[in-house]
């Protein structure tokens, strides 16, 4: 039993019994080896820059200390139940180690463990400015702690079922980092993330952390509570993740959602692309009160996004993806919204807006909705701006008479400007934005009555209504979405008298005939293209 000071350099045989009081003592330059088993400290090893050696094992008891810079080796364990101190410089541990103590590494200092970490309880503490490299597994146990200011860099890679902190800017990065315990706080991971099942990554509010290596998995919860959490290199989150709170969230290179996205009451930005897959049953739920901004580009393909009463998601970038929106809230579009993949019938049960810059891009490749062209069903009110963007799939070329219900809404307020697509000559596209929907199809210029043919009937049509300034309407023979009725329009129908659905023509009634020249009409007038609305 040793109660006094043992230093200087040799090897010794005996069991090292370092009792309360006791030090060993090992100034640089020297080295001690102990060659016994069962070796105990109970008082302090001091490493000045010294190497110290254990050949079997050794015993760091509740009172124990060990303290300072050096090399500690011990070839058959150390188990710590007291205190790590490493301070002053560089130390090096070589030999397993089982610590249910204290592990601290002080500001400055760097220490290198280089075969198996067991924190099995206690705490392990890197400070400001402090190093801890560990080259072999590192494995924390449930209620172990780990409270990093500094850097931990793990070489052999973290497997925690415990708690490790980052508390401001601390660093933890090296190999994989699998979690079912706890991680959180305020600094950077490095560390390729794998949040398992009962593992819980967390942010509080003014903290911000930032996970920047790629491959970052989360099959457990990933919680903001009004901080900033960054996957620098993306995230996938399996079925059984769940990402939620409130806060900034930055997926730069990218969120795949499998499982589900809970955004609460609060403000909430998105950034980064998010893709909700198919193949599972993935959500977005945003909560009664909250407002959630989506910054970037968003594929809904997944189950659905649900906006609940009082709240509001915002899209700024390109949405696409046959999900449906449920819930009673307002949905906002500034960007592009296309519905589907390929044609798609989508809906949304509450409001949706579409800002000025917006576009709603629709897809039409033959008359049946969802099937062959696009819909988007709308149970509340729809605020139109911006443009509604027509385009023609796979060469289709539509039919005279073909109508295509495009969105259906409770009510709606403004409009969108209207980008179509060319149709063969003496063909037009007739808008209908009535009775809680809107409509196109496909009509012969100049064919008032739509009936297939354009004849006296729709020239009688217009001369009932030629000189209207205001209010008219195809059937009244405003064939190019004026509003009026004038000589414009009579010129369209003139171009086509005759003219028939499917190209053919046919004898023009002699009673046009007679009131065209009447009027004094050219018998040949040009059409001047237009956009026809109801």
């Amino acid at each position: 039993m040793n109660t006094g000071v043992l230093l200087g350099s040799g090897t010794v045989g005996n069991v090292l019994d370092n009792a309360e009081g006791g030090e060993v003592l090992v100034m640089t330059g020297d080295a001690i080896t102990f060659t016994g088993s069962g070796n105990t400290n109970a008082g302090e090893i001091n490493l000045l820059g010294g190497a110290v050696t254990f050949d079997q094992d050794l015993i760091n008891d509740a009172n124990g200390t060990i303290n300072g810079r050096g090399t500690l080796t011990v070839t058959g364990g150390l188990a710590n139940y007291g205190r790590i101190r490493f301070a002053g410089g560089s130390s090096n541990v070589y030999g397993d180690v089982d610590n249910s103590g204290e592990v601290i590494v002080t500001g400055g200092t760097t220490a290198d463990i280089h075969d198996p970490l067991q924190h099995t309880a206690g705490e392990i503490r890197v400070s400001e400015e402090g190093h801890l490299t560990t080259h072999s597994d590192a494995n924390a146990a449930a209620g172990a702690e780990a409270n990093i200011t500094g850097v931990w860099t793990a070489l052999g890679g973290i497997t925690s079922a415990g708690d490790i902190e980052l508390i401001d800017g601390g660093q933890v990065n090296g190999e994989a980092l699998v979690n079912t315990g706890l991680l959180h706080g305020d600094g950077n991971i490095g560390n390729p993330m794998a949040n398992q099942a009962g593992g819980e990554v967390r942010v509080g509010s003014g903290q911000r952390l930032r996970l920047t290596a790629a491959g970052c998995t989360n099959g457990g919860l990933i919680r903001n509570n009004g901080g900033a959490m960054v996957f620098r290199e993306g995230l996938v989150s399996d079925a059984n993740g769940v990402i939620s709170g409130a806060g900034l969230f930055d997926f730069d290179g990218g969120l795949t959602l499998q499982g589900t996205m809970s955004l609460d009451s609060g403000v909430t930005d998105v950034f980064g692309p998010v893709y909700l897959s198919d193949a599972n049953n993935s959500f977005v739920t945003v909560a009664t009160g909250a407002h959630a901004t989506f910054c970037d580009d968003v594929d809904h393909d997944g189950n659905e996004i649900s906006v609940a009463a009082s709240a509001r998601v915002v899209f700024f970038g390109d949405v696409t993806g046959d999900g449906d929106f449920t819930g009673s809230g307002e949905v906002i579009f500034e960007g592009t919204y296309s519905p589907g993949n390929s044609p798609a019938a989508v809906s949304f049960e509450g409001d949706v807006s579409f800002g000025s810059q917006a576009v709603l891009a629709i897809e039409i490749g033959g008359p049946a909705a969802g099937d062959d062209h696009d819909q988007v069903n709308i149970g509340g009110e729809l605020s139109a701006d911006g443009t509604l963007l027509v385009s023609l799939l796979d060469g289709y070329e539509p039919a005279v008479g073909e109508e295509y219900v495009l969105l259906n809404f409770a009510e709606m307020t403004g409009k969108f400007d209207l980008s179509l697509p060319d149709l063969p000559g003496g063909l037009d596209w007739l808008t209908d934005c009535s009775a809680g929907s809107l409509a196109l199809s496909v009509e012969l210029l100049g064919d008032a009555d739509r009936n297939g043919v354009v004849d006296a009937a729709d020239y009688i049509a217009l001369k009932r209504n030629l000189g209207a300034a205001s209010g008219a309407g195809w059937g009244e023979g405003d064939f190019d979405a004026d509003g009026d009725v004038d000589w414009s329009d009579l010129a369209i129908l003139m171009g086509n008298l005759g003219q028939k659905a499917g190209g053919s023509s046919g004898t023009i009634p002699e009673p046009a005939t007679l009131l065209l020249s009447a009027l004094g009409v050219p018998a040949v007038l040009r059409r001047r293209g237009s956009i026809a609305r109801r």
